[in-house]
């Protein structure tokens, strides 16, 4: 009995260090594919170096690369950190909301340039903060991202809004060029979900599952529907803490 529940915690160790793993690796794929777009629009501007006008954009992506490859870093330090010790809850931090929505917006602007489609985003202003580990949010939210920027139609636009529902924060992420399929939209979050597009390209859904995953830790939902135009719409909510200038306080009631 004694050797048959090691065995068990062991096994269930290992499959939640696979796991963990799986996700860092996932994790990797937003981070190489904005400074991958940055590096290419470097690569394009540098071919004209006789155009002064050029240097703010040179100069934007290349802090863009360096941003992303700091977040790179992060990932792999947090893998480290995880092979030696339980970091369920580290990282925490009270997040201001306005400053975090801000950070998105420019990714946002990244991935549109970088996938040739529209991108639009509406942020209501909030006064208040998300205790949540802010590294492991802002990947939540890309991966969501990244999944309607390459699995929709373009032209196509996808538009990042947010808004404070009561005690709640809310983003919805739709993709123009695309609409989840019933299958999709009963399973997209789950570990196993798989599909094949209308190019013939199998879509699966790791991205969102690790979403959901991450979300479930902090009292999250993730939500799948259609919109009544048939657009993808990824909803993400999250409680709010109190105003920012008293981050010990409780969650709003």
């Amino acid at each position: 009995s004694d050797l048959k529940s090691t065995l068990q915690a062991l096994w269930s160790n290992e499959n939640q260090m696979k796991e963990s793993t799986a996700q860092m690796l996932h994790d990797y794929r937003t981070p190489l594919t904005v400074a991958r777009a940055n590096a290419e629009f470097l690569q394009e501007d540098l071919a004209n170096l006789d155009d002064i006008n050029n240097k703010d954009d040179l100069i934007a992506c290349a802090n863009a690369i360096i941003f992303n490859l700091d977040r790179l870093t992060e990932i792999g330090d947090c893998l480290q950190q995880q092979m030696t010790s339980d970091t369920s809850l580290a990282g925490n931090n009270n997040v201001i909301v306005d400053d975090f929505n801000q950070s998105i917006d420019t990714l946002g602007n990244t991935l549109s340039n970088y996938y040739g489609d529209l991108w639009q985003s509406n942020f209501q202003k909030c006064q208040h903060t998300l205790f949540i580990d802010e590294k492991g949010f802002k990947q939540t939210l890309m991966n969501v991202l990244v999944n309607a920027f390459e699995h929709g139609c373009s032209p196509q636009t996808v538009q990042l809004q947010f808004e404070v529902l009561q005690d709640r924060a809310q983003y919805l992420i739709s993709n123009s060029g695309s609409h989840f399929s019933e299958n999709a939209l009963a399973n997209g979050t789950q570990k196993e979900f798989s599909e094949k597009a209308n190019n013939g390209k199998v879509i699966r859904g790791l991205g969102l599952y690790f979403a959901r995953r991450f979300l479930d830790k902090y009292d999250g939902t993730i939500k799948l529907f259609n919109s009544p135009e048939n657009h993808a719409c990824a909803q993400i909510t999250l409680p709010l803490q109190a105003v920012k200038d008293d981050p010990q306080s409780p969650p709003l009631t």
